[in-house]
């Protein structure tokens, strides 16, 4: 029999307020804002489970869905930092009628109402961290089910009722339809249809809750990602969720992501060092309060995040007649939406993720001791999967898994070998390193040559795409059409209306693989918004840095995106600063992988994501040899090679020693590079 679990796990509010009172012995306590021991209870019983314990005891919210999340349960969101708000300033705690200090923290509650005989020293303001967290743009839908496989809802907690569960979710439906169904009915109908959520199926009866799209079409883009995101002018519904890759297709058997505004609490300076675009895993608690909305309209001072609970205090004046006020009525209905569709998230426990540490952390077992003592403080992600392949998938053979992948990524371009081997070493391509600015690991490619007739116009990038998005965690398919280039900026942008980041589709998670279709071009003129927007594609995919504008400055925030341009071009794309580039020679037409075995996909998955992440090592004897190979190469060429092909070609020595499951870069992975470029540099002279 297993032991109970920690009553952290199961009612995290009521922990929190068991340490508040222990803590609030004296009254004075109550007005001080403090940890209480909060952070170590929970890191010491999450730093107990292994990987596969926190799947299945702490569900994620949207592989779950938002709706079946009940008030008071404690759960995870696997999320991007999009934007950075001010500080909020809120009711932390205050005394009731019986003199007993109660706390508001890690929660919605307003704290006591106006008609509640209060005075001042009753209520403490305390300050929290806000951020806007998405879900990782163009995740692929097999994540989020490797996420849900086995998931299971804990118990409900005492510190809500069946009747605010019924309340709560009779607020948050989107489609405003009245759904009356008894309470043990619902219940039972949530519990069923969390299994299946987390299955990737839906029961017919609740399929009304989603929205589903092409549930008969089987192609690979509804199952796993890779969907093209076609670029439109700002709407009210991408303004509100602020979405980098807006609103994608629904994939079968999932629920749609949402984006939650966080509210962290202490780590001062963890908090500090979290920046826009990281990853994020969060463990805390979901909040759904649509009083909340409903106070922000009726405050005719509009004075948001600190006027919910500040300009309630007797004594507090707000100007209501000032303009500043109609405008400051913008930025808070902005940074504040109805709980029903940007919920809340309260962080009880943080640490920094990526793309592919999730995917790592499922083939590993048991913790070490230091390691779960460590594990949900904010820490390098570098050093997920840096061990190296596992020693199974080594037994099996790591060619072997390499030739699967091949075969995998030839498919969609036409059965072209040398131009999968060239997307491999993108996918496993990272920024180790940055030397005086410039990225050092990068590898972007450009594949010319691809057909471009009516009848083929986007067919090798979406189907490429749809491949990778089988075996990548992340994908962004981005065709380059004229009327996208032009829509709006691609690049994030600083709107000082409502004092919002509003975000571009290249505002993109680290370890996310931008396909890009050159082929969609057609004669037009770019608008001096699309110019930028090349100009910025360019940049991007060169310093490995995205430029954001805040109109007055610039800032650049730091990137490791893997860009795999599609052309129609025989020579260069029009997005220039790519790598390598390889003209394609199709010896079939161009098609979607073949079905393989659902364990050797898992395999191709982990070896992908373990590989990417293993740090390399290169021997005296190894170094010297390749010294003079170079030595040899500029020897031959002297105009020909230079520092830059140089760089590209240890590169890709590293990266085809990954490819086949090697740590030890050595000449032999040096000359199988050389070879490559060889084959490449003669297709380019054919044509």
């Amino acid at each position: 029999m297993s032991p109970p679990l920690p009553r952290v796990l199961t009612d995290p509010l009521g922990s929190v307020n068991s340490l508040f009172d222990a803590a609030a012995v004296y009254p004075s306590a109550g007005a001080e804002d403090g940890d209480w021991g909060v952070r170590a209870a929970f890191r010491e019983a999450l730093g107990q489970l292994s990987q596969r314990e926190l799947v299945d005891l702490v569900p994620e919210i949207n592989a779950v869905g938002v709706d079946l999340v009940r008030p008071g349960t404690l759960v995870r969101f696997r999320c991007m930092v999009q934007d950075m708000y001010n500080p909020e300033y809120y009711v932390g705690s205050y005394r009731d009628t019986g003199g007993r200090w109660i706390t508001t923290k890690y929660s919605e509650d307003l704290g006591p109402s106006d008609a509640e005989s209060q005075v001042p020293t009753d209520r403490k303001i305390w300050e929290r961290r806000v951020l806007y967290c998405v879900p990782l743009p163009g995740e692929s839908a097999w994540v989020r089910r490797l996420d849900g496989v086995g998931v299971g809802i804990p118990p409900r907690t005492p510190t809500k009722t069946n009747e605010d569960t019924a309340n709560a979710k009779a607020k948050r439906r989107r489609d405003d339809e009245d759904v009356e169904m008894g309470e043990e009915n619902e219940d039972a109908a949530d519990l069923v249809a969390a299994a299946l959520a987390g299955a990737g199926e839906l029961p017919d009866d609740l399929g009304s809750k989603k929205q589903h799209h092409g549930d008969n079409d089987d192609s690979l883009s509804k199952k796993e990602g890779g969907a093209p995101t076609n670029v439109h002018p700002d709407t009210s519904t991408e303004d509100a969720l602020n979405l980098p890759l807006g609103r994608l297709e629904q994939q079968d058997g999932l629920w749609q992501p949402t984006p939650c505004i966080v509210k962290m609490y202490d780590d001062e300076d963890e908090i500090a060092a979290v920046k826009l675009n990281d990853v994020l895993e969060l463990v805390g608690v979901l909040g759904i309060a649509p009083e909340l909305s409903l106070a922000a309209m009726a405050d005719a001072g509009g004075a948001g995040n600190a006027g919910q609970s500040v300009a309630s205090i007797p004594g507090t004046q707000i100007n209501t007649g000032a303009q500043q006020d109609f405008d400051f009525m913008d930025e808070e209905r902005a940074h504040n939406p109805p709980t029903s569709v940007v919920p809340r998230f309260h962080v009880l426990a943080a640490r920094r993720a990526s793309a592919h540490g999730f995917v790592c952390g499922q083939g590993e077992t048991a913790e070490t001791a230091e390691t779960a003592a460590n594990a949900w403080q904010i820490t390098s992600a570098s050093s997920v999967g840096a061990g190296g392949l596992s020693d199974d998938l080594k037994q099996k053979g790591a060619s072997f898994i390499r030739g699967a992948l091949i075969d995998h990524l030839a498919a969609p371009l036409g059965g072209d070998q040398l131009a999968a081997e060239y997307v491999l070493f993108t996918l496993l391509s990272r920024v180790h390193t940055r030397s005086d600015g410039m990225p050092i690991g990068k590898f972007g490619i450009t594949l010319l040559g691809v057909p471009d007739g009516p009848a083929q116009c986007g067919v090798v990038a979406s189907l490429l795409s749809c491949a990778v998005a089988q075996i990548a965690p992340a994908v962004a398919h981005l065709p380059l059409s004229i009327a996208s280039l032009n829509a709006r900026p691609w690049a994030p942008r600083k709107d000082y209306s409502t004092n919002r980041l509003r975000s571009g589709p290249l505002q993109l998670a680290p370890g996310t693989v931008v396909v890009l279709d050159e082929t969609q071009l057609t004669q037009g003129t770019l608008s001096d918004v699309g110019v930028r927007n090349v100009r910025s594609l360019v940049d991007t995919a060169t310093s490995q840095t995205l430029e954001m504008d805040f109109q007055f400055h610039q800032t650049r925030v730091a990137t490791d995106l893997q860009f795999i341009n599609v052309s129609s071009s025989s020579t260069s794309g029009l997005v220039e600063g790519m790598d390598a580039s390889v003209v394609l020679r199709m010896t079939q037409e161009p098609c979607e992988p073949k079905m393989v075995d659902q364990n050797l996909l898992s395999e191709m998955r982990l070896f992908l994501a373990r590989a990417r992440n293993s740090e390399h090592r290169i021997s005296k004897q190894a170094g010297a040899d390749i010294e003079k190979a170079m030595v040899c190469a500029r020897g031959s060429d002297p105009n020909g090679v230079t520092q830059e092909k140089f760089h590209r070609w240890l590169t890709m020595a590293r990266l085809n020693a990954l490819s086949v499951g090697e740590t030890d870069l050595g000449v032999k992975h040096w000359n199988a590079a050389l070879e490559c470029e060889r084959v490449a540099a003669e297709r380019a002279r054919v044509c």
